[in-house]
This record gives C-alpha cells, structure tokens and sequence, in this order.
C-alpha cells in the first residue's frame, strides 16, 4: 500500500512541478508580448512624431511660398506636389487630372489664369523570371 502511495504522490509533486513551470514560461512570454508591444508602441509614437513635424514644416514652407508668391518676389514654382497658383498661392485642389504637359488653369481663389505644366515621373521595379 505504501509503494502505491509514494507512486501517487511522485505524479502529484511531479505535476505540482510541471505546473509551476508551465506558470514561469507563461509569465515569462507574457513578459516578451507586453516588450514587443511596447517597442511597436514607441515605433509608431516616432513615426507619428515624424509625420506631424513633416507637416508643420510642409505647412512653414508653403506659407513661405505664398508669401514670395504675394509679395512678387517669386512669379512662378517649380516641381511642387501640387498646384499652386503663382499669383496668390492658393494650392488649387482641381479634380480634373491634367495629362502630361501645359494646361491653362482659372485659381478658385484669386480668379487669375495661368499655365500649369505637369511632368509625369515614371519608375520601374523588376524581379527575376523563373528559370523552370
């Protein structure tokens, strides 16, 4: 009676082990998550960071713009992300797409005309054709 016992009690200690190591490995995975989860945190509070500061110096340069723009200092732009009347400098939000080259605009804002040129960039990706 005794050997049968000591054989439960050597699966109860065993199992009383097994869980506690089961416990580590989950307390220590639950460590790892809550570190991966912390550095995609700070990943994204950088990139966010970035963003608004390139925003507000987007924002600083094109009100520099507008102002050269006013003032006469600058009569014209020059491969800009958008159009931008060079009287007022208005950044036109036109729906229409103009095709590669010169088109004549109206600015929504101050009514003058002026030519808008677009020039289309074109790049290219490849990757290797498979050699079956």
């Amino acid at each position: 009676c005794l050997p049968v016992v000591l054989s439960q009690l050597d699966r109860t200690q065993a199992r009383i082990k097994l869980q506690g190591r089961l416990r580590q490995q989950l307390i220590l995975a639950s460590k790892q998550q809550a570190e991966r989860t912390s550095t995609i945190r700070l990943r994204m509070n950088d990139m966010s960071d970035w963003f608004t500061n390139y925003q507000e110096q987007e924002a600083k340069r094109l009100a520099k713009l507008k102002e050269s723009l006013l003032t006469g200092a600058l009569t014209e732009t020059d491969s800009e992300d958008t159009i931008i009347c060079p009287y007022c400098g208005n950044v036109d939000h036109d729906d229409r797409y103009p095709g590669e080259g010169e088109d004549e605009f109206t600015c929504g804002h101050c009514d003058k005309e002026y030519v808008c040129n677009t020039a289309i960039s074109v790049s290219y990706s490849t990757s290797r054709k498979d050699e079956s």
